[in-house]
């Protein structure tokens, strides 16, 4: 089983990343990570679960996910070889965006909500038509990188996120008509429960006891029935929370480092960098570097 938290993509000179159909056909393959820009992924192919904003969600072929800037999101897929997951994933710095969106009044606002704004539905699984368009245009995008030289690149990255928003916005405004309604029910409650319970107390120690009382339920039953439903285990993902919110003070905030530490629950300064690095490969202070170096940029 592959289990990760997976650090910051590096992006590319143009500030994307796209991975056309990348597909994995051996094991069950879980991973927990967030990004620096806006992701959105699509699945082609492949069977498993989401966790999302707190909530469990069913993936299939057609789900689609758009995640902001630092969301925490996990998927756990069932895979084999007669079933693999292939899915296509396009990151990218929302401020490549910004520069070409304001002569488009009406595509600019969108993009700034979905950008910043608390959006109620992210997670679509979308009908057989709208699946034929987004693979259509997901196929033409990686066939215009693959033929035209670097320097045009930027060009077509740019021509391809406006056909991708106008289409998104389509699926955005047409509401819970293309709402994923695949969120897991058995036992969801709970584990959405606990996941509210830990972004308001992920400052604090963590305590599975005050957890499971504030749930009435047995501390066993608890850390059983996470581990069941998400595939990680209640420490696993406090870690993924912590470590999604430092990432997100280390690139906004001037905050020192034994200060971003304490303020995501981390007891001491040296447990923070030692965690940091065990998870993402590369110390706090290197990954500030990096980001202020990705804006200068």
């Amino acid at each position: 089983m592959s289990q990760m938290v997976e650090p910051k993509p590096k992006f590319q000179e143009n500030n994307y990343i796209f991975h056309y159909r990348r597909i994995t056909q051996e094991g069950d393959w879980e991973q927990i990570h967030s990004h620096q820009g806006i992701e959105f992924l699509y699945v082609h192919e492949g069977n498993g679960h989401l966790i999302f904003d707190q909530k469990l969600h069913s993936v299939s072929a057609g789900t689609l996910l758009m995640c902001q800037p630092y969301q925490l999101h996990k998927f756990k897929m069932n895979i084999s070889r007669e079933s693999p997951y292939i899915r296509t994933v396009f990151v990218f710095d929302p401020f490549l965006f910004e520069r070409y969106a304001a002569a488009f009044p009406a595509l600019h606002a969108f993009f700034h909500k979905i950008w910043k704004a608390r959006l109620d539905q992210q997670v679509f699984q979308l009908n057989p038509e709208d699946q034929m368009l987004l693979s259509q245009l997901l196929q033409d995008f990686h066939k215009s990188l693959n033929s035209c030289p670097g320097l045009q690149q930027t060009e077509e990255v740019v021509l391809f996120l406006f056909t991708l928003l106008r289409e998104f916005r389509k699926l955005a405004e047409a509401g819970q008509k293309h709402a994923s309604d695949g969120s897991l029910r058995t036992n969801s409650r709970h584990v959405e429960q606990m996941m509210a319970w830990i972004e308001e107390h992920f400052q604090e120690e963590f305590s599975l006891d005050r957890l499971a009382e504030s749930l009435h339920l047995s501390p066993y039953y608890a850390s059983h029935l996470f581990s069941k439903e998400t595939g990680c285990t209640l420490s696993q993902y406090v870690l993924a929370h912590r470590l999604r919110e430092s990432r997100l003070l280390l690139s906004t905030t001037d905050l020192t480092i034994a200060q971003v530490g304490q303020q995501t629950g981390f007891n001491s300064s040296a447990y923070f960098v030692k965690s940091f690095k065990s998870k993402m490969g590369m110390t706090p202070h290197t990954y500030r570097k990096q980001v202020n170096k990705s804006f200068e940029d």
